[in-house]
Formats: C-alpha cells, structure tokens, sequence
C-alpha cells in the first residue's frame, strides 16, 4: 500500500507539473488593479496606472527576469466571408508565445517588425479557425476585427479547456501597440507577463517587482497597492 500511495503521490506531483508548465515559462503574471480578499479582481478596466513604462522599468532594474510581454485584451467581433465570432482578443508582444508556452500550430507568430509598425496581422486559437474557417488553412487569409482587415499569420497549437471550464483557444492575439492604438484607443495596460530565469527567482523577483511598481506608482507606506502579483 506504501508504494502504491508514493505511485499516486509522484502521478499527482507530475500532473501538476504539467499544468504549471502549461501556464507558463517560470510566469510572474502583474495585473492592473487590485484584488479584494476573496480574490475577486476589483478596477482593473478603471485603472491606467500600469504602462509600458512599468513594463521596461521591471525588465531594467529587476535581476531574474529574462523577458516579458504586455498584455491589453477585451471582447470583439471577427468576421470572415458570410461566417462571424465572438471571442476576445490579446494585445502582446512576440515574447508572448514563449512565456505563456503557446506553440504554433499552423503559420508563424508576429514578430517585432510587426510591433513597430503596429501590423494588422494577428494568430488565431483553434476554436476560432474551426468556426470561421472548418478545414480550410486560414494562414495568409484576411478576417475582420472590429471593421479592420487583419491578416491571419498563425493558428495556436490547441489547449483545450482550462480547469474551471475556460475555452483557452477561443482568443486572437495581435501586437500590443495595434491593439492600442487600432482597437483600444488607450496606452495603459491590463497586465504584464514576465518570465523569470529561474524558478527560484521568482518569489525573491515578485517581491522586487512590488516594490519597483509602488515606487513608480507614487504609493505610500500603508496605502494599499493599485496592482497585484500572481505567481503559480
């Protein structure tokens, strides 16, 4: 009984493994807004105080962190043909596709060119190709978001669903500075990813983001932050 309670103990331990990798490369997940005492995320749409500036400072000044992307996301409409969906959309930089672990399927991911010139190109999930396009590639073809022709570079490699129900194919994601500047219209941030070098980077790496953010954000001792940190 012994062995067979170490067998489902290492089973376990591996599954969870699993989904951690699946989250992401050693993730430090910064969100705008704070998050209430049972957890539930409170001013995130509200609040502009997290920005690139933030973003870079942390890449900067931060020992441990080896790469990071910008996050801005809401909910659109895609268009292709006769055929329309309704998901959501992620603005982000290439580095994007490393952190969160999300290979290509099909095509290629956008690449920094793309985030200078703020491209109209985008990589879709599984569940949108399946919708909008059945069995047909859809690399090279042209979709609507929001009334504006983006071209389809990619398809991510499929996920399927999260462990409290979530599609995590149902999204697009395009460059950050397209989603803010053709999409949003706004220049601050809903989260930042960061990707620590290490595993045993992070704690001593989230706690130095803290206090690198509260600095920039102008917060005194005792007032509560206007951002949290997430780790897995």
């Amino acid at each position: 009984s012994f062995i067979c309670v170490v067998g489902v103990g290492k089973a376990g331990s591996k599954r969870v493994e699993d989904q951690l990798h699946n989250v992401g490369d050693n993730l430090i997940w910064l969100e705008a807004g704070a998050r209430a005492r049972n957890g539930v995320r409170v001013g995130s749409r509200g609040s502009k105080t997290l920005t690139l500036g933030d973003c870079q400072a942390v890449v900067d000044q931060i020992p441990g962190i080896r790469s990071a992307s910008p996050n801005v996301d809401g909910h659109i409409q895609v268009i292709y043909g006769n055929s329309n969906w309704g998901t959501q959309f992620r603005g982000v930089s290439p580095d994007y596709f490393e952190i969160r672990k999300w290979n290509i399927a099909v095509g290629s991911p956008f690449i920094e060119d793309d985030v200078d010139h703020a491209a109209t190109v985008c990589v879709i999930g599984e569940t949108i190709a399946s919708n909008l396009f059945g069995t047909t590639n859809p690399v090279g073809e042209v979709i609507r978001v929001q009334g504006i022709p983006f071209k389809v570079l990619g398809v991510l490699q499929a996920k399927g669903f999260s462990a409290t129900g979530q599609d995590q194919d149902d999204f697009l994601v395009m460059p950050i500075t397209t989603a803010q500047k053709r999409v949003t219209g706004m220049d601050w941030l809903d989260d930042i990813y960061f990707s620590a070098a290490k595993r045993e980077d992070i704690p001593e790496a989230a706690k130095r983001i803290i206090a690198l953010v509260r600095e920039r954000h102008h917060l005194r001792p005792g007032e509560d932050d206007d951002f949290n940190i997430r780790t897995p």
